[in-house]
């Protein structure tokens, strides 16, 4: 196995609370080698960076301006992005303003394992839980529990990880999912 030099990573735009409070607490904990990074777009309102409902009350009351050039934190290019996921043991998935992420597939196909809420949309197919991917309690509160758990089991982690990477390659490639959308649609007829 590579020498990874981080145990867990994640990278995302802010678009939600629970997004900063998961980086939050992941920064936190010393002893979990975590590289993280939450941007907003220019086109981002300050009620989306506000935490707690006095401070959204606030930003919505001056008007909701926009996120200004110094708040808007990191946005790594492409190849940073890769490069953070190939570099991690653990990747997390978190929902923005809705589930359907491309990180959720990125991170398996870069091959570290993907830790995720369960999803709430029916997606065909999917990772079963502790087979190809670990999924955590909606509030994330056993994330700490569940990261800490595969970054000391290598070997449970690394099987989940290339479990994850073939079923994605069995499934999820836009040849499967064209190969199976027929089937699809005369279930559903």
């Amino acid at each position: 196995m590579k020498d990874l030099a981080i145990s867990y990573s994640y990278d995302g735009r802010i678009s939600s609370q629970k997004r900063i409070q998961a980086v939050g607490l992941l920064r936190a904990n010393p002893d979990i080698r975590f590289e993280g990074y939450l941007y907003a777009e220019p086109t981002d309102r300050k009620s989306k960076l506000a935490r707690g409902l006095l401070s959204v009350l606030v930003a919505k009351l001056q008007g909701d301006p926009y996120v200004s050039e110094l708040e808007r934190g990191t946005k790594l290019s492409p190849e940073q992005y890769y490069t953070l996921l190939g570099r991690s043991k653990i990747a997390l998935s978190l929902r923005g303003g809705g589930f359907d992420t491309l990180r959720y597939w990125e991170i398996v196909a870069s091959k570290p394992l993907l830790v995720s809420e369960w999803p709430d949309i029916a997606i065909p197919h999917n990772f079963e839980h502790g087979k190809q991917a670990v999924f955590c309690r909606p509030d994330l509160s056993d994330r700490m529990e569940v990261v800490r758990y595969y970054v000391q089991h290598d070997e449970e982690r690394e099987a989940v990880t290339a479990n994850g990477y073939a079923h994605l390659l069995k499934y999820q490639t836009c040849e499967r999912r064209a190969e199976s959308f027929p089937d699809i649609c005369r279930r559903s007829l």
